[in-house]
């Protein structure tokens, strides 16, 4: 009886987990500044790593935030400073239909899906225009100000079409394409090089390793650090401030000794110190004198013949 009790628990938190699953439609990754989320009941929350976001949820980036967000089915957008994008549509599977509402500033996005622009689409709508998606990876981007859209297509290709007129214009990898209100969108042309490297160097933050808004600050272990090895590096330079200098001391010892120098009580001049003595050089020892030599005495004995 408790196993049966263990697996129907674990039947019915599998099916949970699953019902969870198809609400979410993609989490946070990366969270660099100020980016809120605001849901479709305009419930507005601080996005930060491991977040969801699901369909009705508007993703609201500040000036000098970023996010990156993962898609259940993998795909990536990566959004820019100042922008605001609405997730419209995001269903999965083999009707696959994906909208996504950009009002302004700029995403990337990363499809890993593939779609055929007909049954299955991958939609970024502008107040002006709309990219249509054949698997690829692209930037959008949407002056508010201005109501110009703009294509850059890294892989694959995107189709720039205005949504009244239905003209449309085929952006294939390393070209660009822009659209004003009520125009056609002006014919593709080769991306200029300054223009891909600055958007390499834009979203590469969002590629790194999420974390939240403490990631841009200094720890404050480190600045401790670098107090400590300041104050270490100062200290020197302050202790030979504070110390006495021997040479100036020589200097105003050296003046007692001159005429002029020091007084007496009277007001007098006091004397010149006399001259130190010379020292005394020790003379070495006399040599010992020499062993004279002495005069021998020879005694001569006479001889005789015998």
């Amino acid at each position: 009886m408790t196993k049966f009790l263990n697996k129907f628990s674990m039947l019915i938190l599998s099916i949970l987990f699953m019902a969870t699953a198809q609400a979410d439609y993609g989490m946070f990754m990366v969270v660099k500044g100020d980016v809120k989320v605001q849901d479709a009941k305009n419930q507005i929350n601080a996005a930060k790593v491991g977040l969801k976001v699901a369909v009705g949820d508007t993703i609201i980036s500040a000036v000098d935030s970023r996010a990156k967000i993962v898609m259940s089915d993998r795909n990536v957008i990566s959004i820019s400073p100042s922008t605001k994008i609405k997730i419209e549509k995001y269903q999965t599977g083999e009707n696959k239909n994906v909208e996504l509402k950009l009002t302004q500033g700029k995403v990337r996005n990363t499809v890993e899906q593939t779609y055929d622009g007909e049954k299955t689409k991958f939609l970024i709508k502008t107040p002006t225009a709309v990219a249509g998606v054949r698997g690829t990876e692209f930037v959008t981007s949407f002056d508010a100000k201005t109501k110009v859209t703009e294509v850059v297509t890294l892989k694959g290709q995107v189709a720039l079409s205005n949504p009244i007129t239905l003209a449309t214009v085929m952006v294939n990898k390393g070209e660009e394409s822009s659209m004003k209100k009520d125009q056609a969108p002006s014919a593709p042309k080769p991306a200029q090089a300054e223009t891909l490297k600055s958007l390499t160097n834009e979203f590469s933050e969002t590629k790194d390793k999420g974390n939240d808004k403490k990631e841009t600050t200094e720890p404050k272990t480190d600045q401790k650090d670098k107090a400590k090895d300041k104050d270490a590096k100062e200290q020197p330079k302050d202790q030979a401030k504070d110390q006495p200098k021997e040479k100036t001391k020589e200097k105003v010892d050296s003046r007692d000794l001159q005429p002029g120098g020091p007084t007496k009580e009277d007001g007098s001049l006091m004397p010149p110190a006399p001259p130190p003595a010379p020292p005394q050089v020790m003379q070495p020892p006399p040599p010992p004198p020499r062993n004279l030599p002495t005069s021998t005495r020879v005694k001569v004995v006479p001889t005789t013949d015998k």
